[in-house]
């Protein structure tokens, strides 16, 4: 977790600290993923200009789940934002 906003370097040591981080690489004979996909999604929502940064007043809560990521892109299947 970090503080809005949150910066490139952020969602990268973010990334990194997961424990299943070697999977997203392509562990375990699957295909990696685009990393800078999430990272793309992550300054959307958090990074300078980004959705929480532009409504911080306005949200309370904010869920995406589940990020569906492959190794061409991301695609949120089902979000959820509660009003402040």
């Amino acid at each position: 977790f970090r503080i809005c906003p949150v910066t490139r370097l952020d969602a990268e040591e973010m990334l990194a600290e997961l424990r299943g981080a070697a999977v997203l690489k392509g562990a375990r004979g699957r295909k990696a993923v685009s990393l800078d996909a999430i990272i793309d999604v992550l300054l959307k929502v958090g990074g300078e200009g980004g959705l929480l940064i532009n409504h911080a007043a306005d949200i309370k809560e904010a869920d995406i789940n589940p990020l569906i990521v492959s190794e061409s892109g991301a695609v949120a299947v089902d979000a959820r934002f509660v009003l402040a």
